[in-house]
């Protein structure tokens, strides 16, 4: 760059901006490399400097992941918001593409094992989870099961208490013994639906659930006091966010099955983040060699205050033998989400290496010249 009325960054960094992910990615990218700092311009030139998951007013009640960020070389400030327009497809669709997933079954046994825990429960407290769980279910339309392989519908076991002996019978291969339990019905209908559902979209491919986008703010627009929680992260690029926000959009199937999409889309990226960028002493580092800058502990995170009542609502799968329906229920164990976290930094990670391995790469050799 010759100059700053030159610079390859201005585009993006309008507060009009409003792109997909993907390109976004893939831009921060490509003008890093024309960049005279390659690896400079993706890491360090923009620095996150708080983050927040950002809730919207009554009534659409929606969450979103606000950033304020900061130019190292301008010294100026820019706000973004990262949010996801919720999927209108089926609960069936979801769990279906969902099943497709190859991280798929880690989560499922995280939700069963997360319901076996309401075993823990007392009596009164699991009693009102089933019979809420039940009302639901009675008030979900029957959804017609036909031959057509296209069809959204998936023929699943039932759950309702009246349906025990049915439940045993069809599973005898489980070799289930009645009387059994609420929580022993739900897993076991979870774990016929994953087969039934993945032996059926054996030739089928995955589809995203939903569009995720990136939009620009004037300085001053986005209110940290307006967000459930926030963080300040160590040394976090812009590019390293965005970045993750397109891991979590590409693996979204791993949590189709949470109702409140958009919360989970900004949480999980928050908790990613707490992990990855916190205090120096445990921030993840790519290179062992490169001592973090900073040496100020970072705050924890604010408590969450607001957060959506479904956030943790977990669609599962329940049916009759002539229909399929689906009904919610409350996964109060947080060894589901820290198991979607888990699978979404290990993916994070690959990534972003491959990014450096390829700017690394594209670095001029001594003695050649490069794009300024």
């Amino acid at each position: 760059m010759s100059g700053l009325d030159n610079d390859v960054f201005a585009t993006f960094l309008l507060p009009t901006l409003r792109n997909d992910i993907a390109s976004f990615v893939n831009s921060h990218y490509r003008f890093a490399l024309i960049s005279n700092q390659p690896s400079y311009s993706l890491q360090s030139r923009f620095v996150v400097t708080k983050i927040g998951v950002n809730k919207a007013g009554m009534p659409s009640e929606h969450e979103s992941l606000a950033i304020w960020v900061v130019d190292m070389i301008t010294d100026k400030t820019h706000e973004f918001v990262i949010e996801r327009a919720p999927s209108d497809r089926s609960f069936a669709s979801r769990f279906s593409t969902f099943i497709r997933n190859p991280d798929s079954q880690a989560v499922l046994v995280s939700i069963q094992s997360a319901i076996s825990r309401m075993r823990t429960l007392s009596s009164d407290a699991a009693e009102s989870i089933f019979a809420a769980l039940n009302a639901e279910m009675d008030t979900i339309p029957l959804v017609p099961l036909t031959n057509n392989p296209r069809d959204e519908a998936t023929p699943l076991l039932p759950p309702t208490n009246d349906s025990y002996e049915l439940l045993a019978s069809s599973t005898s291969s489980l070799s289930v013994s009645p009387p059994i339990s609420r929580t022993d019905t739900i897993t076991l209908t979870l774990a016929r639906a994953a087969a039934v559902s993945r032996a059926a979209s054996a030739s089928s491919s995955a589809q995203s659930l939903a569009n995720d986008s990136i939009s620009g703010f004037p300085p001053n627009t986005l209110v940290p006091e307006h967000c459930i929680r926030r963080f300040t992260p160590v040394e976090l690029s812009l590019f390293e966010l965005v970045l993750l926000a397109e891991v979590v959009h590409d693996y979204d199937p791993i949590y189709g099955l949470f109702q409140n999409q958009c919360y989970m889309f900004a949480s999980v990226m928050f908790d990613v983040i707490v992990q990855l960028y916190s205090h120096p002493s445990l921030a993840f580092s790519l290179n062992p060699d490169v001592t973090p800058a900073s040496t100020i502990p970072v705050p924890a995170p604010t408590p969450e205050t607001g957060a959506p009542l479904n956030a943790n609502v977990v669609d599962l799968p329940a049916a009759s033998d002539q229909a399929g329906r689906w009904s919610g229920i409350l996964i109060v164990d947080p060894i589901v989400k820290k198991t979607v976290v888990g699978i979404v930094i290990s993916k994070f990670k690959v990534q972003f290496q491959q990014y450096i391995n390829k700017v690394a790469d594209s670095a001029p050799r001594p003695g050649s010249s490069s794009l300024v």
